[in-house]
């Protein structure tokens, strides 16, 4: 068998009611059932509940599941992509951080696992979509207040 951690993060946006959020507890079901299927011992599972997840250094769980994970040369397993990294330089350097170690990835919602080939080149290709959208956005606001004068000495 081989082990796993489980990280889980839950942060409600204020508008929305935690009961249609993917709670910790879905999220801790999901990544456990996944382990089972998949035949991973559990070795631990760390939840951050209230936690933004804008920047993964100031989020000690999930270092210390990276640690763990990267000690074991076990598999992470996380729900989707966003309780995990809500940037692109944070998912790379997780990723690379565990590949480094020997360790692995699984994101349930995107079925990345990066156990395999296929799915190592998913990810890679899921972070450069993330990466373009994110400096497409940039892009285009900067266009916009180009055209409307914001920004220039006048």
């Amino acid at each position: 068998m081989t082990g796993a951690c489980i990280y889980t993060r839950f942060s409600p946006r204020p508008k929305e009611k935690a009961e249609e959020c993917d709670s910790i507890e879905k999220q801790r079901e999901r990544c456990e059932a996944y382990c089972k299927a998949n035949d991973y011992t559990v070795l631990a599972v760390y939840e951050e509940p209230e936690v933004s997840g804008g920047r993964a250094d100031n989020r000690p769980q999930l270092q210390a599941a990276l640690d763990q994970v990267c000690k074991e040369k076990a598999t992470l397993v996380v729900y989707t992509l966003d309780r995990l990294a809500r940037n692109v330089d944070d998912a790379r350097a997780i990723s690379k951080r565990l590949e480094k170690a020997g360790a692995n990835l699984a994101i349930l919602q995107l079925r990345v696992d990066t156990t395999t080939p296929y799915g190592k080149l998913f990810f890679t290709i899921v972070a450069a979509f993330a990466e373009f959208y994110q400096e497409d956005i940039a892009q285009r606001t900067s266009e916009r207040a180009d055209a409307r004068g914001c920004g220039r000495e006048r």
